[in-house]
C-alpha cells in the first residue's frame, strides 16, 4: 500500500512537470536572435565625441523585431549587451554632442538595411547639421 501511495505521488510530480513544460514551451520563447552592432559614427569625416543612436525597425518594409538603442563615445558605438539587433530595415536617427548640452547637429535620420550584427559605419554629412533630416545613408557594413 505504502508503495502505491508513492507511485502516485512521483506520477502525479511527473504529470504536472509535463503539464507545465508543454504549457511553457519548454523555455523557448518567441523572441527573435539579437546580434551585436558595432561601428564608427562620424560627421563629416570627423568621429562624434558623443551621442546616441536610435534603431528602430522598419515594419513598413516587414521588420517587426525589437529596437535598441547605442551610445556614441568618442565615434564608436555598440548596441547594448543582449538587446542588439535582429537585422533587416531599421530606422537609424544619430544624435551627436560635440558636449552633453551642445548638438553637432539636428537629429539625423536615415533609412538602412542592416546587417545582421557585426560592424557598420555611419557618417552624418555635413549639410545635417543645417537641415532637419535626411532620408538617405552614407555609409555601410564595414
Amino acid at each position: 500500500m505504502q508503495r502505491l501511495r508513492t507511485f502516485d505521488k512521483v506520477l502525479s510530480f511527473m504529470l504536472a512537470f509535463m503539464l507545465c513544460a508543454g504549457v511553457s514551451g519548454c523555455g523557448k520563447t518567441d523572441q527573435p536572435n539579437r546580434y551585436e552592432l558595432s561601428g564608427k559614427a562620424l560627421f563629416d569625416g570627423k568621429p562624434i565625441p558623443e551621442g546616441t543612436i536610435s534603431f528602430s525597425p522598419d515594419s513598413t518594409k516587414g521588420n517587426d523585431g525589437p529596437g535598441n538603442m547605442a551610445d556614441i563615445k568618442e565615434g564608436k558605438f555598440v548596441t547594448r549587451p543582449g538587446k542588439g539587433i535582429v537585422g533587416g530595415p531599421y530606422i537609424v536617427v544619430v544624435y551627436g554632442y560635440s558636449d552633453p548640452k551642445t548638438p553637432l547637429f539636428l537629429p539625423y535620420e536615415f533609412h538602412v538595411n542592416l546587417p545582421g550584427g557585426g560592424e557598420f559605419e555611419i557618417n552624418v554629412p555635413a549639410s545635417a547639421a543645417q537641415s532637419a533630416t535626411s532620408k538617405t545613408a552614407t555609409g555601410g557594413p564595414t
